[in-house]
């Protein structure tokens, strides 16, 4: 007999199947995470029970391992998950809240359900008006930052956005008042800098440089050299600059020098550059490359008909001398032996001297090119002016950005450099399909030439 089990029915199961207490939970999967935050992220899904850890429970564990939830958002996680749940089996019924790689996902998708309330009311206000315990710093024809200086400012500036600064008993959104402030945690370490859209103030964004958070209006991270890179943004960027420029002056990194006369990439060798470039599992880093080419290189075989048809023209007078006279002595009457007679016994009696030099010559301008193509890259991705060699290589750019600098998480700036936007300042090099294929250089192969004869 054949028993008919409902979708519904078979979720129950599963359910059931893969419960687990949570304390049993953290022992077996989550020792990594200290008990107190643990708890404090399981308490924050309001499905979960002593002797039962929600999956709800356990998608904010595993975005919180992969650094997608700060537990200052724990509140929020609470209201967003009561939320999805009261609609799953409706709206968001075909809607997988496991696969949400942050709580900004999760957001975006119930925010047509959370209810705005007072801010609904309120969206005529011109938020580039100052307020007491603001004040503004910036204004365009398109852009203003206003600073709030206190709570009450932090939640009228930001009035509409998921930002915790904006949550407790001041908030302009009644579904915050119950949620703590954060406001006072992070003005205590450094401004707020609130940047509103004047044509639209639904485009806000939250900056505070002492924690590296750059926040829209979900509360969702923005790359913020993304968005100084718009060209609205250009007088933005400035202002930024100014402000950061002295918080950087005490900033020391291991390979920059930043002089009066200009800034510096100061290395020992190309390998500090590896990383500067993107993973190719295919091919070594090109900066190892660069620095270890004596050790990459192989011999080249030249045979008599391409000696005798593409190279014996580029012998010089002074070698060609050389090679008479042995031809002479061998026994040779050169009068007597038209071109190709003489070309045929050049090939035939100096083949491995011609050979050897041509193979040497043809490294050196392999390396020549690859150390060509590679260094133009570095160039072209650091903005690099010139190079000078004396005990160190000593790359000259132009001097970075005050913001550029604040944001290179690494005492190394070849390393925080590479790794702003993600990674996208990487530089993706092409290892030429055929490999490094370089012109033989005519006096190096007769300089070459020269020692073998």
């Amino acid at each position: 007999m054949r028993i008919k089990i409902t979708e519904t029915q078979l979720k129950k199961i599963k359910a059931l199947i893969t419960e687990i207490t949570v304390d049993d939970a953290y022992t077996k999967f989550y020792k990594d995470i200290p008990k107190d935050e643990y708890i404090s992220i399981v308490n924050a899904d309001p499905l979960s029970k002593p002797n039962f850890l929600s999956p709800y429970a356990k998608w904010l564990l595993k975005i919180y391992k992969n650094k997608q939830l700060k537990l200052e958002d724990l509140e929020r996680a609470t209201e967003y998950i009561s939320i999805f749940n009261r609609y799953k089996e409706s709206d968001f019924k075909n809607v997988d809240y496991a696969k949400f790689n942050s709580l900004v996902d999760m957001g975006k998708i119930i925010k047509p359900k959370i209810a705005y309330t007072e801010y609904e009311s309120n969206k005529q206000v011109d938020l580039c008006e100052v307020i007491d315990g603001a004040k503004k710093v910036y204004e365009d024809n398109e852009w203003c930052i206003i600073i709030p200086e206190t709570e009450y400012a932090s939640c009228y500036y930001g009035r509409g956005t998921e930002w915790c600064t904006t949550w407790g008993e001041l908030s302009f959104d009644e579904r915050h008042r119950s949620k703590t402030n954060r406001f006072k945690y992070y003005d205590d370490t450094g401004q707020l800098f609130i940047n509103i859209n004047k044509n639209n103030p639904e485009e806000r964004y939250q900056f505070h440089f002492e924690s590296d958070q750059f926040m829209d209006v979900d509360d969702n991270q923005i790359d913020i050299l993304e968005f100084m890179d718009n060209h609205n943004h250009k007088n933005i960027r400035n202002f930024y600059n100014n402000y950061l420029k002295d918080k950087v002056k005490n900033l020391k990194f291991s390979d920059l020098e930043i002089t009066d006369s200009g800034c510096y990439i100061v290395i020992d060798d190309w390998s500090e550059f590896e990383p500067a470039f993107k993973e190719d599992r295919n091919h070594i880093n090109p900066a190892i490359y660069l620095n270890d080419m004596n050790e990459t290189y192989t011999d080249y075989d030249f045979d008599k008909k391409e000696i005798k048809q593409y190279y014996l023209e580029d012998i010089d007078e002074k070698n060609m001398g050389l090679i008479e006279e042995k031809l002479k002595e061998k026994g040779y009457k050169l009068e007597d032996m038209d071109d190709d007679e003489l070309e045929d016994a050049i090939v035939d009696e100096f083949l491995s001297e011609i050979d050897s030099a041509l193979s040497d010559a043809k490294r050196d301008a392999d390396k020549d090119e690859a150390y060509k193509q590679i260094t133009n890259a570095i160039k072209d991705n650091f903005g690099v002016r010139d190079i000078q060699y004396d005990n160190k290589i000593k790359l000259a750019i132009d001097c970075p950005e005050p913001i550029t600098l604040y944001l290179l998480n690494s005492s190394n700036f070849i390393d925080g450099y590479s790794s702003l936007n993600d990674g996208d300042n990487k530089i993706d090099f092409n290892y030429p399909y055929y490999g490094f294929d370089g012109n033989i250089n005519k006096e190096t192969f007769n300089e070459y030439l020269y020692e073998r004869l």
